[in-house]
């Protein structure tokens, strides 16, 4: 029962700053509430079993990503915080959302009546032994061995992108260094 209530707690937490990841005007909050999304899906990993996933959803996600979304957010230099996206959303961007919402909810309804009603994935294997760091590295290094590289190559190709947008031309001063410089440069009058 105190299992129960804990899962709905953490899944409740996890769907809420999920919510406040998209809500929040301050990227800087809405960073916050992605790290309290990343404990909460954390702590589900363990309550079901799977402690392995557990850490590593806490040492990549809520280490290493969230501190790039951070870093991205500095080296952006916003400068009028609480602006938002809300204003810049069109109206079949509103609907292709509202779309994508139902599609994901229908399909966690069917993966939770699946789950409640049908049998775990690996036939007579209990939990432990599908999370296990042995058997998700046979999986992972063997069946999806060409998805993994793809994606560590999108991610190079993501970080190298990165980089060339934000470069700046030698002899230019960045948002952070002059904030006034664009005022400068006309005349100040």
């Amino acid at each position: 029962m105190i299992l129960q209530i804990l899962y709905l707690l953490f899944a409740a937490g996890a769907v809420i700053g999920g919510l406040n990841v998209v809500a929040r005007r301050n990227p800087v909050n809405s960073a916050i509430s992605l790290l309290f999304t990343f404990i909460c899906v954390a702590a589900l990993y363990i309550l079901h079993g799977a402690p392995l996933l557990a850490m590593i959803q806490i040492i990549v996600y809520a280490g290493a990503i969230l501190i790039l979304v951070v870093f991205t957010i500095m080296l952006l230099a916003l400068r009028a915080p609480g602006q938002g996206l809300g204003r810049f959303w069109t109206f079949p961007q509103k609907i292709a959302g509202l779309c994508a919402a139902l599609v994901l909810a229908a399909e966690m309804l069917f993966l939770s009546a699946r789950a409640t009603f049908g049998t775990v994935a690996g036939g007579g294997m209990n939990l432990a032994e599908l999370s296990s760091p042995a058997a998700l590295g046979r999986v992972l290094f063997d069946k999806y061995l060409l998805p993994f590289e793809v994606a560590s190559i999108l991610l190079l190709v993501g970080i190298v992108g990165a980089v060339v947008l934000t470069r700046r031309p030698k002899g230019t001063a960045a948002a952070v260094d002059a904030p006034d410089a664009e005022e400068t440069k006309g005349g100040g009058q």
